[in-house]
């Protein structure tokens, strides 16, 4: 577990993750940093043109989150939360000056939450 600002995070392993494009491409992207709790989220991306998005997420449900990018606050997000022992899904949504796509991560707990 990561704590940042007194707050307790769950790590995440990430194993898979795509977004599909406005145009309906699939594009993978890595997520080296992932680390979750029932009220938010801290998400590092790096896309394969080597750019890098740092979003921080919220939640008042621990299922549905939603966000925007560090860097850019046009970058916006949404997922659902999906859990089955240590294995998360978050199954969601991106939208970027007027376009918008799919987004999907498949991982699991590093540790127990």
């Amino acid at each position: 577990m990561i704590t940042s600002n007194q707050v307790i995070y769950n790590s995440i392993e990430v194993t898979k993750s795509f977004y599909f494009t406005f145009d309906g491409r699939r594009c993978y992207c890595s997520i080296p940093v992932l680390n979750l709790n029932d009220t938010a989220a801290q998400m590092l991306v790096t896309y394969s043109d080597g750019e890098q998005e740092i979003y921080d997420l919220y939640s008042v449900d621990g299922i549905f989150y939603s966000g925007v990018s560090r860097t850019n606050s046009n970058s916006r997000v949404n997922f659902e939360k999906w859990e089955n022992d240590q294995s998360v899904t978050l199954s969601g949504t991106w939208n970027y000056g007027g376009n918008e796509g799919e987004w999907y991560i498949e991982g699991f707990y590093k540790s127990l939450p």
